[in-house]
């Protein structure tokens, strides 16, 4: 029986991504999650329902993008330098 609510590294595991992927796509509020606490260190979880609509979301493609995006705004802060 699936979970009700998973970890960051469980909901990683479940779609076959790396964590920091996963932290990626939250920052950037392509996943919805829920925090537990009201500190910054608050735990983190993410509903059944978000796996779900992930099934329609190409993680990896996604993390691809992310890292490659992330590389040309390294590359446009060193110009001119």
């Amino acid at each position: 029986m699936d979970k009700e609510f998973y970890s960051i590294k469980e909901f990683a595991s479940k779609v076959g991504v790396s964590e920091s992927t996963i932290r990626r796509a939250i920052k950037n509020c392509r996943i919805c999650v829920i925090r537990i606490g009201s500190t910054s260190r608050s735990a983190i979880r993410i509903s059944h329902s978000e796996l779900s609509r992930m099934a329609h979301i190409d993680l990896q493609k996604y993390a691809r993008e992310m890292i490659e995006r992330e590389k040309n705004i390294g590359t446009n802060n060193n110009v001119g330098n």
